[in-house]
């Protein structure tokens, strides 16, 4: 039956006043708990003896609440279960922190610690970087650098002399190919030869119309042209003829070089940045009408030791002495009047050799040059501040 406005209340309702109100009859009765408890049929009479929420239903079927000692609501249970859930979590997380540092220290599978040859404290190499290398347990020391004069674009390394698998200048073009597979040669008949040695192959993506570097295409000729195995003894050559698939290890290239300054100085850099260390030795393999700027200018530049530095010059066949000219004019001279080729005309080089706008990392892998790369003074002087290889004697 519908309720008609102004009609009676199924229930009873008490109407309950602040006890704030400046007239005593608005007072809040006395029995305010039981009408109110009452009203929504819930007894409040049972005595509490617990903390706890008690809730039980007597033979009638009423819900009995015991308030006694400030009781928990279900909400307020609730509450405190996901705090002492949240604080399980972060306690589990962090005793798994703890376990991944500990086994990292240890050289466990499992870490987050730098591989021991990176264990620099001034490295700036990102951790993420860190943990995709593999650390090198060859016992490296002797640094072998080819430095690239062009870009080797052909697929058959039997008919690598010809000029056009190669990526040349006018004035390389008429036989200069043939020099440089004689300082690949070299550079590889060294490096086989000596168990500490790195060969590095250094130049970088000098041509906009070339899609490698020329450390890079010098690499892979030496490659496909199966340089290695031929200055291997026979035992090496056996097994290896039993593994074609096993390669030699001992060889990197050096990508970002756009010149001889760089060829030598990167080339250092990317050795440390293959091993984990500097080398102590080092030999160059170029044109002999480039000993002096190596030997007299980039070396003492670097304040590399003279003793711990050996170069070996190959020249083109035939009349070489417009070559040695044209060295002493471009080349030498220009690096003895700015040693750092930093300024002028040899930046304008730097510049026109870097077409794709490339940049190297050094700065982070080798952070021990940092303010070698970054010198370039007005009144070339030499570089007075500290370098790793000061001590070597």
């Amino acid at each position: 039956m519908d309720r008609v406005i102004g009609d009676p209340l199924p229930y009873p309702v008490t109407t309950f006043h602040s006890s704030r109100s400046a007239n005593p009859s608005h007072r809040i009765p006395s029995d305010w708990k039981s009408a109110l408890y009452g009203s929504l049929g819930i007894s409040s009479s049972s005595p509490a003896t617990h903390r706890h929420d008690h809730r039980h239903h007597d033979e009638g079927g009423s819900l009995h609440v015991r308030f006694g000692s400030r009781p928990l609501t279900a909400r307020s249970r609730a509450t405190r279960l996901a705090v002492w859930m949240l604080a399980a979590t972060a306690a589990v997380s962090v005793l798994l922190n703890v376990r991944l540092l500990a086994l990292g220290a240890a050289g466990g599978a499992v870490g987050i610690l730098r591989p021991r040859r990176f264990a620099l404290v001034d490295s700036q190499i990102p951790e993420s970087v860190l943990s995709t290398i593999e650390p090198s347990n060859q016992p490296l020391k002797h640094m072998v650098m080819v430095p690239g004069h062009a870009i080797w674009s052909g697929c058959d390394a039997s008919l690598a002399a010809r000029d056009r698998d190669w990526i040349l200048e006018p004035m390389q073009k008429g036989g200069q190919v043939r020099t440089y597979l004689k300082h690949i040669v070299k550079g590889v008949e060294i490096a086989v030869r000596d168990p500490q040695a790195l060969l590095v192959f250094s130049g970088g993506q000098t041509r906009s119309h070339a899609d490698a570097t020329e450390g890079m295409s010098y690499a892979r000729l030496a490659k496909v042209g199966n340089l290695y195995t031929q200055f291997m003894d026979e035992d090496e050559r056996k097994r290896r003829a039993k593994n074609p698939e096993d390669e030699f290890e001992r060889v990197t290239t050096e990508d970002f070089a756009l010149d001889s300054m760089e060829n030598l100085l990167f080339s250092i850099a990317r050795f440390k940045e293959f091993s984990g260390h500097y080398p102590e030795r080092i030999t160059v393999i170029g044109y002999g009408m480039k000993r002096a700027r190596y030997q007299d200018v980039h070396r003492m530049a670097i304040r590399w030791p003279e003793d711990k530095f050996d170069y070996i010059g190959i020249d083109n066949e035939g009349d070489t002495s417009p070559d040695y000219e044209g060295e002493r004019k471009y080349g030498l001279e220009p690096y003895r009047h700015d040693r750092y080729g930093c300024h002028g005309k040899l930046l304008a080089k730097r510049r026109k050799r870097n077409p794709f706008r490339r940049f190297h990392g050094y700065h982070s892998s080798a952070p021990e040059l940092k303010e070698l790369f970054e010198y370039c003074p007005l009144d070339n002087k030499l570089f007075d501040g500290p370098l790793p290889w000061d001590n070597q004697h």
